[in-house]
């Protein structure tokens, strides 16, 4: 009985040793491929635009609960957006909850690239949708004898 076990064990290792290897994991449908497929950089500039647009709402917000301080934040509020903005008196917080690259990133220069963005922005108003152009600045900088590139982003509205 002893020898049966183990010659069956040995037979069915040696059968699975010789199955097929798929080293694919995803299934053939290119549409789920598609789905799955992420752009880095897109995801990288996806998360550096929520944090900045939080930034943006959250100086809003600032000024007008603190008039006093209104240059100040004005000055912040010109470094992050291009043009005019305001928001309702009544709001009195906001919360980015999703931020969606609408259009891939395009080259304008050497050092400008631009990004179109959709993003779904709570308060206690509501919910509302809205869009905006993310214009990215990109500068070389020697650090330590180390060359590394610093990105600013800044905020558009699309025309």
């Amino acid at each position: 009985m002893k020898r049966i076990s183990i010659y069956i064990v040995l037979f069915l290792i040696a059968s699975c040793s010789k199955a097929p290897k798929d080293t694919n994991i995803m299934n053939n449908d290119s549409s789920i491929k598609k789905y799955y497929e992420v752009d880095t950089e897109d995801f990288q500039y996806q998360n550096m635009s929520k944090q900045k647009l939080q930034d943006l709402f959250d100086l809003l917000v600032l000024q007008k609960e603190y008039p006093e301080f209104n240059q100040d934040i004005t000055d912040q509020l010109n470094e992050i957006y291009d043009g005019e903005i305001s928001i309702s008196d009544k709001i009195k917080d906001i919360a980015i909850k999703s931020i969606k690259v609408i259009e891939p990133i395009k080259k304008l220069s050497d050092s400008l690239q631009s990004l179109k963005i959709c993003f779904e922005v709570q308060s206690n108003l509501g919910i509302t949708n809205d869009s905006l152009l993310v214009i990215i600045k990109t500068k070389k900088i020697v650090l330590d004898d180390q060359d590394l590139e610093s990105k600013k982003l800044m905020f558009k509205k699309i025309n």
